[in-house]
């Protein structure tokens, strides 16, 4: 497991989507948190709850979270999703810059100084900020 929790949170989910898995375990700091909120109120995911143990002998974790992907017709509500600003490369964007996102389809996360929205409620508030991750 790296040290970027982000990275490797969406890693481990694009790859619980690719074998059909149901739930996925990740590491639950606030930034994932409030990243797995986001997918939850966009649909993305059924939810998520924070556990104490976790049965999965390869993830020993103090802060556990079981996140429970979503399905439609045996196929994955997530079709891609990939980190965009990386701890050696941050991305910045406008929200002018955000609705090219949209445009093709993806919901992007940006953290804000308001804190971390999805690309529709920061371009709602003509907030621009750091590019987290993109979900199709």
């Amino acid at each position: 497991m790296s040290m970027d929790w982000i990275s490797d949170g969406v890693t481990r989910i694009r790859n619980a989507v690719m074998l059909n898995k149901p739930t996925v375990v990740l590491r639950g700091t606030k930034t994932v948190l409030r990243i797995l909120d986001i997918m939850q109120a966009e649909g993305f995911i059924k939810g998520y709850e924070m556990v104490q143990e976790t049965e999965d002998a390869t993830c020993k974790l103090k802060q556990a979270c079981l996140v429970k992907l979503q399905y439609r017709e045996a196929k994955s509500v997530i079709r891609g999703l990939r980190v965009v600003s990386k701890p050696s490369l941050r991305v910045y964007v406008s929200s002018n810059d955000l609705r090219a996102y949209l445009k093709k389809f993806s919901m992007p996360i940006v953290s804000t100084s308001k804190g971390m929205l999805s690309g529709r409620q920061a371009i709602a508030q003509n907030l621009g900020g750091e590019l987290i991750c993109e979900v199709r």
